[in-house]
């Protein structure tokens, strides 16, 4: 998997890493150009990767293995002393999934707008609300419902055990009001810590996504 990668200072290295993952249809340069890179830098001492982490890698499967062994490995990881992780869209399913399989090597995880699954398990969700729904097996699923409500369920359990004893990243969640995702988006913040959870009008754009990376930035750091 290709990686951009923007120190800092050219020819140095900081302690701290922040990494990136793009959502559907976006390109790694999508996060130059929109400010992200800029905005980070400015407010905290990292250098930044962009994973060009594109829809193949979901679609064959093989999206994890590819950042574990490409993005997230002690090889390329290694000599920083925190690492975080923000995925937009497909980005922030993607690094959820990431927290999952490879969580403590990782601060913090900011998902924005993230893609949480098709809707008939939304709608699952919505009936019973995230905190009382119950994963159950079934060998008739998709492959890709069932990865998400494998996901939803590990979810459950993550900040459970969280509450319980702080350990893993922390994880944190932001989207616009109007987000065509804002249903699912409002599920997840329902087992969140309200503190973790960011808000603003908007929708699914790169506009609300900056704001809201403002906003996060304010309240966050990033050493």
């Amino acid at each position: 998997m290709p990686l951009t990668k923007i120190p800092l200072v050219a020819g140095t290295q900081q302690q701290s890493l922040f990494i990136f993952l793009p959502g559907l249809g976006d390109q790694p340069q999508d996060f130059i150009d929109q400010g992200f890179v800029e905005l980070v830098q400015q407010k905290n001492a990292v250098d930044v990767w962009i994973a060009d982490a594109h829809f193949a890698y979901y679609a064959n499967g093989s999206i994890l293995e590819r950042l574990g062994d490409d993005v997230y490995s002690s090889s390329q990881i290694g000599a920083y002393k925190n690492v975080y992780l923000l995925g937009v869209s497909m980005g922030g399913a993607g690094s959820l999934l990431s927290v999952r399989d490879y969580g403590q090597r990782f601060k913090k995880v900011i998902v924005i707008a993230p893609f949480l699954g098709d809707g008939d398990l939304i709608a699952e969700l919505s009936q019973t609300g995230a905190k009382a729904w119950r994963y159950r097996p079934d060998a008739n699923r998709g492959v890709r419902d069932e990865q998400f409500r494998l996901l939803w369920k590990f979810l459950q359990k993550d900040q459970v055990d969280r509450a319980e004893n702080a350990t893993g990243p922390t994880l944190y969640l932001a989207y616009g009001l109007q987000d065509r995702g804002s249903t699912a988006h409002k599920l997840l913040a329902d087992i969140l810590p309200t503190k973790h959870v960011f808000t603003m009008p908007g929708t699914h754009n790169w506009k609300t996504w900056l704001s809201l990376f403002e906003v996060i930035l304010e309240e966050l750091s990033f050493e």
